[in-house]
């Protein structure tokens, strides 16, 4: 059952642009690791966040509602698209989150990316090509399966 973002962190205080933007997601459920260090909270919307605006709300949670400096809190998102949101226009919009999410795992595999050509050759398929080379090739299929 979904819970409304702000019912699950009623005091947590964000700036006008990240309120609007959490006002109408909903949380599907907490989790919490054994050790009580790592807060999972699982979020859906009908809207695409940013990686930078979830990073800035993590960050916002852990700083006003836990004192351990320790913690890490984790928003994962879910989302739930209109079909306005084609994969090409998906991609246009999240394009740079994706590179962001990729660059906190692998900044090689961000930076292949980041270098790589891009092009829709279908309504649903989109070709990355790069370097022909061992390490770039490898990498770049790391890539294509984080965007499936």
């Amino acid at each position: 059952m979904s819970t409304p973002f702000f019912q699950v962190f009623p005091d947590l205080k964000l700036n006008g642009p990240l309120y609007d933007l959490f006002e109408r997601v909903t949380i599907d459920k907490v989790t919490a690791a054994k050790s009580r260090k790592r807060l999972k909270i699982h979020i859906e919307s009908e809207y695409l966040i940013e990686k930078k605006q979830v990073r800035a709300v993590e960050n916002e949670i852990k700083s006003q509602m836990f004192n351990d400096p320790e913690i890490e809190i984790r928003l994962i998102e879910h989302y739930r698209l209109s079909d306005a949101y084609t994969p090409e226009r998906l991609f246009d919009l999240y394009e740079e989150s994706f590179e962001e999410e990729l660059r906190e795992e692998s900044e090689l595999e961000a930076n292949i990316f980041h270098w790589a050509g891009k092009e829709f050759v279908s309504s649903s398929a989109l070709k990355l090509t790069s370097d022909d080379n061992y390490i770039t090739a490898t990498k770049i299929e790391n890539v294509k399966s984080k965007l499936i």
